[in-house]
């Protein structure tokens, strides 16, 4: 058992160290500041309104298999490669330090079912879109600044249709 525990302890300590090392190279010092986000430049006219209150699915998914989805996957892309490939890799190729995200999600392309795989794609969407909107912090390092207050619901949803039809790469 004090083996266990010991090896648990140093494990800790070491991602506490690497997270602590990478947020200093990053420049992040455990407050998100307004110099992390950049606000993209990109063409909001062709994103069609959602309105007022979040979506909690990505309403674009169903578009996506239409000629209007070739409008809002290049503006996600656009505003993807102006503000998330500093650290998810350009064209979300995923080689940054930070998570791959065209990992989120994943899983649910290879569920039979129709009804569960609406429902695996629907907390796919819950994780992308409360991890954009309200940034990541981990043991009082942020990781993710929150965008909440820098894109739009449309912007968001555009972005996770771009990282949903991104291409996969090889390491």
């Amino acid at each position: 058992m004090p083996n266990i525990l010991s090896r648990t302890l140093a494990c800790t300590l070491a991602c506490w160290a690497v997270g602590s090392a990478t947020a200093l190279a990053q420049g992040l010092d455990g407050v998100a500041r307004e110099d992390d986000i950049v606000l993209p430049q990109y063409d909001a006219s062709v994103l069609p309104p959602l309105g007022p209150g979040w979506r909690e699915r990505n309403p674009y998914r169903d578009t996506d298999r239409t000629t209007g989805s070739v409008e809002i996957v290049t503006q996600g892309r656009r505003i993807f490669n102006q503000s998330c490939a500093r650290c998810h890799g350009v064209d979300a190729s995923g080689l940054g330090p930070a998570p791959d995200l065209r990992r989120i999600g994943l899983a649910c392309r290879r569920v039979p079912e129709p009804e569960l795989q609406a429902r695996c794609e629907a907390d796919a969407d819950h994780h992308f879109l409360s991890s954009v909107r309200h940034g990541k912090v981990r043991v009082g390092i942020t990781h993710m600044p929150p965008w909440e207050k820098a894109l739009s619901q449309e912007a968001i949803w555009a972005l996770r249709s771009f990282v949903e039809q991104a291409p996969a790469t090889k390491r």
